[in-house]
């Protein structure tokens, strides 16, 4: 059996996954059905929502809020609130749907752009 020593104001909802290795900085809150992947390190003073799954091998700096149902699949290391998800699809398919998520706000200023010239 395993025993996982936490820091001094941690808390932990029920129905939490924490895997192999995973450090969890003080202060830091994680609520129900969340998922950590081994070897995470999470800061201090981060509250983790409800069905969030953090990819492993990753870094979570101080004072990240994760919103609810995302999913962690990079480091964060700048402070502040974080929401990711995506619908389920082939990974066929999202990779390609990935790339243009990635530039919308370029498109859509271009576009801007593009229709302030026509009229």
């Amino acid at each position: 059996m395993i025993i996982q020593k936490f820091i001094d104001g941690v808390k932990i909802d029920n129905l939490v996954h924490i895997a192999h290795n995973v450090i969890i900085g003080s202060d830091t809150a994680i609520a129900a059905k969340t998922g950590i992947a081994g070897t995470t390190v999470i800061g201090k003073r981060c509250m983790i929502g409800g069905m969030v799954g953090i990819v492993g091998h990753l870094t979570i700096t101080d004072d990240v809020i994760v919103n609810a149902t995302s999913t962690v699949n990079r480091n964060i290391t700048k402070p502040g609130v974080y929401t990711g998800f995506v619908p389920l699809m082939l990974h066929s398919e999202w990779k390609k749907v990935g790339v243009w998520l990635t530039k919308l706000d370029k498109i859509a200023t271009l576009l801007k752009i593009k229709l302030k010239n026509i009229k």
